[in-house]
């Protein structure tokens, strides 16, 4: 039944996975650890693939998923870095400027106080 229930949708290419005794299980949980454990209590259970997001992964995949950090956790990290790079073109470019603001206050006023002192 599940073979036609796959045959023409964007899970077809699951049919060949489905024999008499494969079985399927829904986790609406994305935490992937939880299923692999699942896959340890149960030793007769072997996990062909998991559909995620619309994505067949398969079981090695499936093992680097759950050694990613959690999604807030990357997201906190990639912010902390863009974040980092905006202060430190900040500070150069402000460093600069005060430079050359240092600089064309000097250059004006060097030759008039030349011309007074002489």
């Amino acid at each position: 039944i599940t073979c036609l229930a796959f045959k023409g949708t964007k899970y077809d290419s699951l049919v060949p996975l489905y024999s008499p005794n494969t079985h399927s299980i829904v986790v609406y949980d994305k935490d992937f650890k939880k299923l692999l454990s699942l896959e340890r209590r149960l030793p007769s259970m072997t996990t062909l693939a998991v559909v995620v997001e619309d994505r067949v992964l398969s079981v090695s995949e499936l093992r680097k998923a759950a050694e990613l950090p959690s999604l807030p956790l990357m997201r906190g990290t990639l912010l902390h870095s863009l974040t980092m790079q905006q202060q430190q073109l900040t500070r150069q470019l402000s460093a600069h400027q005060v430079e050359l603001t240092g600089a064309l206050q000097r250059y004006s006023s060097g030759p008039a106080e030349e011309t007074q002192t002489s």
